[in-house]
């Protein structure tokens, strides 16, 4: 005899599934219409191709030129190797933020180094200062890969993309971490930052509580600094106006709102764009795939775990607080057919500081 309470759950279960198949099939349908109305505008589908070929084959050049010129690195006295890994970006306090370490590291190990490489070799190094002279010839390979970067122009290696912290953000949201974003990012030196909130009462009420006071953030005591005071150049509820030349665009929404941005990016949006979902979702990748239409395949997406903070806002558009920083927070991420204008990862890091420590996953489960 079957349980009540049981044959109830288990109808609603199967409820709960058919609809979240129609939802899926129903984006699919349109990711379809989006391609067969946008085809003539995707430049994978005319033959095009982002940068000279995939990342992976620029880097690998990058490294080989490096590895040339690394001759350098294994006669040189151990003094000068580590003072070399300084200047590449491996410092006491880690991997400087939007250094050629940091882009190497992101776009080569994938966040993942592993103990006894070549790469940890160098942030052991630069960490402590000291260096034997049997590794001090390993050491100068990755000197010399700095070196060759710099000398022959890495943004020829790098397909034209951007390694310098001078990103153009955009954030979509209004909640606290739209917040936090903000105030942190819009600190940065040589930052561009905008919001884009469509709920235009929300957008217009951001607006006019900023015009006369910066976004304060304030950290426990314990972080420095405990207060950042700072705001975004723009805050709209125009898509168009916010997307111009944009580099990287942060959803920070609930799920259930990613689909209705993602169909408000989707006619402005640029290929080479980096995408991030933060926090995302279990089916953020294949939304963003199929409802940004054609240039969904040309951007590289991100979908992170969770927030970087836990906080709130203490006064809207002008005050928020951070409760606690994680130490590190990782995300899944797919680089797209076009190359993107800046380093994902490395870039992200330097929006956010030093913490979290921002790692890509190895499997693609969060």
């Amino acid at each position: 005899m079957t349980d009540n309470g049981e044959g109830k759950t288990c109808n609603q279960n199967k409820a709960s599934s058919e609809k979240e198949g129609e939802e899926i099939e129903a984006e699919e349908k349109e990711g379809k219409e989006c391609d067969a109305r946008h085809r003539d505008n995707n430049p994978s589908a005319n033959g095009e191709q982002g940068g000279n070929g995939s990342f992976a084959r620029r880097l690998a050049i990058t490294g080989l030129v490096g590895l040339g010129t690394a001759a350098v690195g294994v006669v040189a006295a151990p003094v000068i190797a580590t003072a070399a890994l300084g200047a590449a970006g491996f410092t006491a306090s880690g991997v400087a933020a939007g250094s050629a370490a940091a882009a190497v590291q992101s776009s080569v190990y994938g966040g993942y180094v592993a103990s006894g490489s070549l790469f940890a070799l160098c942030q052991s190094a630069g960490a402590t200062g000291a260096i034997s002279a049997t590794t001090s010839g390993l050491i100068g390979g990755t000197t010399g890969l700095a070196g060759a970067g710099t000398t022959l122009g890495i943004s020829k290696f790098f397909g034209g993309r951007n390694t310098t912290p001078t990103p153009k953000l955009l954030i979509c949201g209004s909640d606290a971490g739209a917040h936090v974003l903000a105030g942190i990012a819009s600190a940065k030196e040589g930052t561009t930052v905008r919001v884009l909130c469509l709920d235009d009462f929300i957008a217009q009420e951001w607006n006019s509580a900023i015009r006369a006071r910066n976004i304060e953030v304030t950290f426990p005591s314990t972080e420095t600094p405990s207060c950042i005071s700072s705001k975004p150049s723009l805050i709209t509820e125009s898509e168009q106006d916010a997307l111009q030349d944009i580099d990287i665009v942060v959803l920070m929404l609930a799920p259930n709102d990613h689909p209705i941005y993602f169909r408000a990016l989707r006619n402005y949006i640029t290929p080479g764009t980096v995408i991030v979902g933060l926090p995302g979702s279990r089916r953020f990748m294949a939304q963003a795939r199929q409802l940004l239409c054609a240039t969904g395949p040309n951007c590289t997406l991100i979908n992170f775990e969770s927030l970087p903070w836990d906080c709130q806002i203490t006064e809207f558009g002008t005050r928020c607080r951070v409760t606690r920083t994680k130490e590190s927070l990782s995300c899944q991420m797919e680089e797209g057919d076009v190359t993107p204008r800046v380093e994902p990862v490395a870039t992200l890091q330097y929006l956010l500081g030093p913490k979290p420590n921002l790692t890509v996953a190895r499997n693609r489960d969060l």
